[in-house]
């Protein structure tokens, strides 16, 4: 099971895989804890994902959690930009233009 947020692409320059994600829902009691593990373009192509400039991130919940949860939950996330370092890999992988 994933938890899925929209994100603004500009937001894919520092987000990284593994980085630590809190999720809040009024149906809940607790914050589900989790982590973020992929990114894809919310409207686009596979060639031309710049047609949007929304993304959505994949958000997997911790184990733990997983008993409680069902499809349909609404969630607040909050990313912690400082849980994994700059060397973490990207969620999307780019080349520079002209680059060899």
């Amino acid at each position: 099971m994933y938890v899925i947020a929209t994100v603004d692409q500009e937001a894919l320059e520092v987000l990284r895989r593994g980085m630590k994600v809190s999720l809040t829902s009024d149906l809940l009691d607790y914050d589900v804890s989790g982590e973020l593990v992929s990114a894809v373009p919310l409207l686009g192509t596979d060639t031309d994902p710049s047609l949007s400039h929304l993304v959505n991130v994949r958000i997997r919940p911790a184990a733990r959690s997983l008993a409680d949860l069902v499809p349909g939950i609404r969630f607040d996330a909050r990313i912690d930009l400082g849980s994994v370092g700059p060397e973490a890999q990207p969620l999307v992988v780019t080349t520079e233009a002209g680059g060899g």
